[in-house]
């Protein structure tokens, strides 16, 4: 059991600090350990090369050095599955039209939600709900409020590396969060530069 924990906490270390560079304070406060616990985990990833550090001075007291992935941390984030999923990719589209890739793998995001016990309670609840699956999924995301409800904004997409030759694989993502929630999902992921996901999520109207 403590291997697990300890290997849930290092990959949530490095999932944070692929959504941006961060602080062990910063890091601590958004896993919910010490300050100290993190930096232990930052030194054993550091001597493993798959995170670095950057000294920042600022004002008074001792410079707060903040944390960024290395090539080595990204690799590590995606290797173990999208080589062969970008690769069934490009075999499926070299086979079937792009409408019918796109239906393929809106099955696949359907399968995936139903796996999975629904998300329950309010709107609000089930919003949380779906960024938890994401970051479960290895990504990162923060809840902004939109017109429409609410939007999950990623920070470290788990698809990134294929989403901008395959958009298909954000409409499985689509489906996924859609059938996991109940609720009307958009997917609205830029996948220019470095990738990030971004869903809209239509609440219901709250009753006068």
């Amino acid at each position: 059991m403590r291997g697990t924990t300890r290997a849930k906490t290092r990959g949530r270390i490095l999932a944070l600090i692929c959504g941006g560079d961060r602080t062990a304070g910063e890091l601590a406060e958004a896993i919910g350990i010490s300050a100290s616990a993190v930096r232990v985990h930052l030194a054993g990833l550091a001597a493993e090369g798959l995170v670095g550090h950057d000294r920042v001075i600022r004002g008074v007291g001792k410079p707060a050095h903040r944390y960024r992935l290395t090539a080595a941390g990204e690799g590590l984030l995606s290797r173990a599955y999208l080589p062969l999923v970008d690769s069934l990719l490009d075999v499926l589209a070299s086979r079937m039209k792009e409408e019918e890739v796109e239906e393929l793998l809106r099955a696949v995001g359907r399968h995936l939600a139903e796996r999975r016990p629904r998300a329950s309670g309010d709107g609000s609840a089930r919003v949380r709900a779906a960024a938890e699956l994401i970051e479960a999924l290895g990504g990162l995301v923060e809840i902004e409020p939109s017109p429409a409800g609410a939007t999950l904004q990623g920070r470290c997409c788990p698809l990134g590396a294929i989403s901008p030759e395959h958009p298909q694989v954000c409409r499985a993502l689509e489906e996924t969060l859609a059938v996991y929630t109940g609720l009307p999902v958009r997917e609205r992921c830029d996948r220019t530069g470095r990738p990030s996901c971004r869903f809209d999520v239509a609440l219901p109207a709250v009753p006068a």
